[in-house]
């Protein structure tokens, strides 16, 4: 009897000691799905952050290309557009543009306001006819630059 009794007594020791070990498991459990959903949102946030980074590089580097050619304001592909005018020999008259080229601010404070008004035009070619319009297009069309052509 005594030894049923210290069985019972030990049973109930291990089966207390079994539900400890399944309510820590549950608290751990619950403890590495927090870890594993911050290590996630971690991950985004790491490569969110990459990708800014990769975009502000792109844009310091335009910068620059932009202070180092003038040009370059209208598309990274302007000067070869430019270039590429220049050799064509088939023109009635050669294009004039962008027209951006042609517009000098007297008072740069009014900046945002005209590019906002005329912006779009600041790319725009002019051409002397149909003829010179379609040499244009195709030069245009080459280097991937779509604008207006007048």
């Amino acid at each position: 009897m005594n030894t049923i009794r210290v069985s019972e007594e030990q049973l109930k020791a291990l089966t207390e000691e079994q539900q400890q070990c399944r309510s820590q498991l549950t608290e751990l459990e619950e403890k590495s799905d927090h870890i594993r959903n911050q290590k996630l949102s971690w991950e985004g946030q790491l490569r969110r952050n990459q990708e800014d980074i990769t975009r502000y590089e792109d844009l310091v580097q335009q910068l620059r290309e932009q202070k180092s050619n003038n040009l370059k304001i209208f598309g990274p592909t302007i000067p070869d557009v430019l270039n590429a005018i220049n050799k064509e020999t088939r023109w009635n008259r050669k294009p004039v543009g962008p027209f951006g080229l042609y517009i000098k601010l007297l008072r740069p404070e009014w900046s945002d306001t005209l590019e906002s008004v005329i912006g779009n035009t600041l790319s725009t070619f002019a051409v002397h006819n149909h003829r010179d319009q379609r040499l244009l297009a195709d030069i245009l069309k080459r280097y991937h630059w779509y604008v207006i052509i007048m």
